[in-house]
């Protein structure tokens, strides 16, 4: 199954990155992230003046997600993350 930014970023011939077991449509090519592995920053934006509790109860989830499975932490093997958000990794941990 593909979601719709995959369907975006085939469109506009952009990369999508995702894991993914199914059969790829044609056209689409999957190609194995190898060393040094990329790390990903990701943010949540939202307007604070319109909040709204299922807001705050993604944000949880999401934090708790990545706790558990130590996004917050470098991978132990070879891996590569720009310069600006290693700093901030680095001032994090």
């Amino acid at each position: 199954m593909y979601s719709d930014s995959s369907r975006r970023s085939q469109a506009l011939r952009h990369p999508a990155f995702g894991r993914t077991s199914a059969h790829l449509p044609d056209g689409l090519t999957a190609r194995p992230l190898t060393d040094p592995v990329p790390l990903y920053p990701w943010h949540a934006v939202w307007n604070t003046a319109t909040t709204h509790p299922a807001t705050n109860r993604a944000l949880e989830l999401i934090h708790t997600y990545a706790r558990t499975h130590h996004w917050h932490r470098p991978p132990s093997t070879n891996w590569w993350l720009p310069k600006p958000d290693r700093d901030t990794l680095r001032a994090t941990n």
